[in-house]
């Protein structure tokens, strides 16, 4: 036979038997040749072994809450009915501000911070995103060095009527690797 064919074959026997390593056999059928018998009451395995994602934890207002390497304490929590001298909400709407404290506790990197990645949600399902509005001082965007901090307020506008709120955290980082941090204000 020449020389071809040999290397042919020898190719497509070692193709034949990686796919028999690689492919768990599905027949229930033991070695032996007896088909396997189920015992009374045993049970048959998950079909899937994937393990779903943990919901975020629930912190509360005053608890350092840590996620990716980021530390978010929600220091204070207060219903505004005007900010400064300018803003006043909708009419129907308070503001809700909060008094955080962001820290990189565990990233090598620098971890940005910026008051548009918290949003709140309310026990009706109504969400608010941050409002251009706040109290004095504000908290900033920026980057913050492994052992470093930012401390300020971010508002939302919110309904009067509204309760149960809670606030996520999240930077918004492609592969940052952020999961976000969630706080029941108690209100």
């Amino acid at each position: 036979m020449n020389r071809t064919i040999w290397t042919l074959m020898l190719c497509a026997a070692v193709l034949a038997l990686v796919a028999l390593a690689c492919c768990p056999s599905t027949s229930s059928t033991p070695s032996g040749g007896v088909p396997a018998t189920k015992a009374p009451g045993a049970t048959q395995p998950a079909a899937s072994t994937t393990i779903p994602e943990p919901e975020p934890q629930m912190c509360k207002v005053g608890d350092k809450c840590v996620s990716g390497g980021i530390a978010l304490t929600v220091l204070n929590v207060s219903k505004e009915d005007k900010l400064g001298t300018f803003w006043t909400p909708d009419e129907g709407k308070v503001y809700l501000c909060l008094e955080v404290l962001i820290e990189n506790v565990e990233r090598d990197e620098e971890a940005p911070h910026n008051p548009m990645y918290f949003s709140v949600k309310d026990a009706e399902g109504f969400e608010y995103n941050t409002s251009l509005a706040s109290k004095d001082p504000s908290l900033k965007s920026g980057n913050l060095a492994k052992g470093d901090k930012a401390r300020g307020f971010v508002c939302f506008e919110v309904s009067k009527e509204a309760k149960g709120f809670v606030v996520e955290y999240e930077p918004i980082v492609i592969l940052g690797g952020y999961k976000p941090i969630r706080v029941d204000l108690g209100i």
